[in-house]
């Protein structure tokens, strides 16, 4: 027994240490994937940009409406910014601006640890460094590659980390009742970031209500009704002189085709781990019932308090994803697997695996224990697939930038 005290720090120390290694893995081989893959060549609305924006950039010519106009159902004010200035420092190096975007998925693993310590932060250094892996994989994932190798998706990660830190200012704000209001202004900011970064940002403002219902902090109600009414001028602001574009299918078509509805909607949920339609359609049922799951864990244990952040996060994925749904189901279930829409969709997983993981480490519960293992078997299932068909869309992708900037190049001299 002596002997086995005396070797349990050194295990505890490998097993922290392997952890942060097989935390860090995913972010590397993203790293490795943006750079083999990623081209300094314009990408389909990306040349609008460089011709428009970019170019009354460098001419001094640009406005703030030129900034804050609509871009098919967005206003992308911030990702243009960081695109202008990012391509202002490295006269528009397009593979530049990949590496930003790197830097913004690892704010987004980076908000996720916080709120992961914010909760198990009691725990063994090392239980919380081996238990953060799948979520490192979660926010790694190849399926979402268009995500990291097109510049354009600037906005798509600049309304997920903003949105996720909001949702973490804000329950640092309810939990802790000394906080300062600093926090919540700092939350309001990034939550403008995110709204005016693409359409699904605005999003942040509905979700974001559960944090100050589900929190302990006096008042609580006051602050949700300055955070309703701040939510309301931006979704105002946001919708002045705004256009549905001509090509979008009718939200309301939803209503007349249900089932296509809920198929489109099953497949964007599994689609943040899985490639085919059937396998996605799959998934998202089974992460449907992994979602009532944790959702019934939460009630009947009340731990809505301890687990705010996760409870916003998932509210937040599931109205973008059902909003997705609504808008684009007219373009059929295939459409539902577009990677960028991923990038939304996983922010279920890491929210519903935390939540279960708090009751299982909590109240030793044996179904919360069994659902974490079917989440943790669809993770290692897809993990395969994710790799080898994520670097293998990227290489074509190269390739196909490659040819098509050699046409440009040689049309000239084409006879």
């Amino acid at each position: 027994m002596e002997k086995l005290n005396r070797h349990r720090p050194l295990f505890g120390s490998l097993l922290f240490y392997g952890g942060i290694l097989a935390c860090m893995m995913p972010a590397l081989a993203a790293l490795l994937f943006v750079y083999s893959s990623g081209v300094n060549i314009p990408f389909a609305d990306e040349w609008h940009f460089v011709a428009d924006h970019y170019d009354k950039w460098c001419n001094g010519t640009l406005t703030i409406s030129d900034l804050f106009s609509q871009h098919n159902e967005h206003r992308i004010a911030f990702a243009r910014l960081l695109m202008l200035v990012t391509g202002g420092l490295t006269h528009y190096n397009g593979v530049a601006i990949l590496y930003v975007i790197q830097m913004l998925f690892v704010l987004v693993a980076l908000v996720f640890l916080a709120a992961f310590r914010d909760r198990f932060g009691g725990k063994p250094r090392a239980f919380v460094a081996c238990a953060f892996v799948p979520i490192s994989f979660m926010v790694f994932q190849l399926r979402q590659w268009e995500n990291m190798i097109l510049p354009i998706q600037t906005q798509t990660m600049l309304a997920t980390s903003g949105s996720l830190a909001a949702f973490l200012l804000l329950s640092r704000f309810v939990r802790n009742g000394k906080a300062t209001h600093g926090l919540l202004a700092l939350a309001l900011l990034a939550a403008c970031v995110a709204s005016f970064s693409q359409m699904m940002g605005l999003f942040v403002w509905p979700s974001a209500l559960v944090v100050f219902l589900c929190g302990a902090r006096r008042r609580k109600l006051l602050y949700a009704a300055v955070w309703a009414v701040a939510g309301c001028l931006v979704w105002l602001a946001y919708f002045h002189h705004f256009k549905k574009p001509w090509q979008t299918p009718d939200p309301l078509g939803m209503l007349h085709n249900p089932r296509q509805f809920a198929e489109y909607l099953s497949a964007c949920l599994g689609g943040s781990l899985f490639w085919t339609v059937g396998a996605a359609t799959t998934a998202g049922v089974v992460i449907a019932v992994l979602l009532i799951g944790a959702a019934l864990l939460v009630c009947v244990r009340r731990r809505w308090q301890e687990n705010t952040f996760w409870i916003a996060a998932a509210a937040f994925s599931l109205i973008v994803v059902a909003v997705i749904s609504t808008g684009r189901c007219g373009f059929g279930v295939d459409q539902a697997l577009s990677s960028r829409y991923s990038a939304f969709s996983l922010l279920l997983l890491p929210a519903v695996y935390a939540v279960l993981l708090d009751s299982a480490c909590e109240w030793r519960s044996r179904v919360g224990m069994g659902l974490i293992v079917i989440l943790t078997g669809l993770l290692f299932w897809s993990a395969m697939p994710s790799y080898t068909n994520g670097f293998a869309e990227g290489r074509n992708f190269r390739l196909r930038q490659e040819q098509n900037a050699f046409y440009l190049t040689a049309f000239d001299d084409i006879p």
